[in-house]
């Protein structure tokens, strides 16, 4: 069952960027400069509303991929 707040339901979002780049966290025009950076080996959770819950998108700076994981939880 999900945290109630308000009346709306409330997940956990879980990244860990496990490469060895800075990534940059954010909506759909995320880029180096505007994006939420989480840097290599770090892990960074948010909470989000099912409601306003939106895409998230990781860039980063060079060429090639990246790997990230991500998990979401439902809070109780």
């Amino acid at each position: 069952q999900a945290l109630i707040n308000g009346g709306v339901a409330v997940i956990a979002i879980l990244i860990k960027n496990i490469s060895d780049a800075t990534v940059y966290l954010g909506d759909a025009t995320v880029t180096t400069a505007n994006g939420f950076p989480i840097a290599a080996n770090e892990t960074m959770i948010l909470e989000m509303d099912l409601v306003t819950y939106d895409n998230l998108y990781l860039i980063h700076g060079g060429s090639g991929n990246k790997a990230v994981r991500v998990a979401y939880f439902l809070q109780a």
